[in-house]
């Protein structure tokens, strides 16, 4: 398949993938992934140690002290994250989001499309007769299991199939020889 599609549509895979739309990058999510450590994580951004931990920078017998950055970090909490609020990096973090999400739409476009195209060429190419098969069926990958259930031949069959034309193949035409 051309997209990549088939995945979406094997009637033999049980339970196939959801083709899903790519989630739009917001800025609380850059926000939640610096202070997260991933990402682009700036000095104003990263989290500071709790209260009461010992670290390099602070012995556990000094006296925790609100910095400016734990207030404007407490304060940006509680307001909406707007894109101003964010630091020169984050923005950077957000472009590069914004067009790994541009890629990633075009690319759900194509192959939601592709389905599709395939949904409607099968039902345009089967017998009027058959076409009781594909109705209910939400997505391409479930009416070509309908299809496959009412139309692929079993083993059973298979093996009939086999011996009948065995059974054609051992007859010696009337009129020739063995010789022949």
């Amino acid at each position: 398949m051309k997209a990549g599609v088939w995945r979406y549509i094997d009637p033999n895979n049980i339970d196939p993938p959801i083709l899903e739309p790519p989630t739009h990058p917001a800025p609380g999510f850059v926000r939640a992934a610096a202070q997260a450590g991933q990402g682009f994580a700036t000095s104003s951004s990263s989290q500071q140690a709790p209260a009461g931990v010992a670290t390099r920078g602070r012995s556990s017998a000094q006296q925790p002290q609100q910095s400016v950055e734990d207030q404007q970090q407490l304060s940006s909490q509680l307001m909406p994250i707007t894109y101003a609020s964010l630091t020169e990096d984050q923005k950077e973090e957000i472009r590069i989001l914004k067009d790994d999400y541009q890629h990633d739409r075009k690319m759900w476009e194509k192959q939601e499309e592709a389905v599709q195209g395939i949904r409607a060429k099968y039902k345009s190419q089967i017998k009027r007769d058959f076409l009781p098969y594909t109705y209910g069926c939400d997505s391409a990958h479930a009416m070509l299991v309908n299809l496959k259930t009412r139309f692929a031949p079993t083993d059973r069959g298979r093996i009939e199939e086999w011996k009948s034309e065995w059974r054609t193949l051992q007859k010696i035409p009337k009129g020739s020889t063995v010789d022949d």
